[in-house]
């Protein structure tokens, strides 16, 4: 069931100068996952309410209330003009025949290029501010994004980081980040 998680003070702006109250909104997806949308309540009698696509997907509902509480007003009116965007036409699809019979041969095509892992957080900064602060900032985060801080990192303790689990990421970065911290 969904359910309003934040309703955001003000009132946006449309760029036809319609106003409208934000209010942030999740439900649980499939298995454990949270979906959290943003739904526009018009302000103006006769219009009609708009939400945006999914905008997060977040591993627990705190997390999402976290997602939530971080949205700025420009964060805000970038879904509203998303959400009152009319859709791209498509264009028919054609009938036509393959040129091939299949896909190239994996030997053929060269291979994606090497992509070093992007961290959107420096655990051992975020732990010199508190463990607490730590431990919250990774747990709003996804495994993929968990992944991508041991592998930026190097986090030791891990036999496959790509094929760890969210607690098996979480404690590793802890241990590193305690040890650092103790070197100091």
């Amino acid at each position: 069931m969904s359910e309003v998680l934040i309703e955001y003070e003000g009132v946006l702006t449309g760029d036809d100068g319609s106003g409208w109250v934000a209010r942030a909104c999740g439900k649980l997806g499939k298995g454990t996952v949270w979906d959290g949308w943003i739904e526009f309540v018009p302000v103006n009698a006769g219009a009609r309410p708009v939400r945006s696509r999914r905008e997060t997907t977040q591993p627990s509902r705190e997390s999402l209330v976290y997602w939530a509480t971080g949205l700025t007003p420009v964060y805000l009116k970038g879904a509203l003009d998303r959400a009152l965007e009319k859709p791209v036409p498509r264009r028919a699809t054609r009938r036509a025949e393959t040129l091939f019979d299949g896909p190239a041969p994996h030997d053929a095509t060269p291979g994606p290029p090497h992509l070093v892992p992007h961290a959107i957080l420096d655990p051992f900064d975020v732990h010199a501010q508190g463990e607490d602060i730590l431990i919250g900032q990774l747990d709003a985060l996804d495994v993929p994004r968990l992944r991508d801080i041991a592998l930026a990192y190097e986090i030791g303790g891990l036999r496959d980081p790509r094929r760890a689990t969210r607690t098996e990421l979480t404690k590793a970065i802890l241990v590193a980040t305690r040890a650092a911290a103790a070197r100091v």
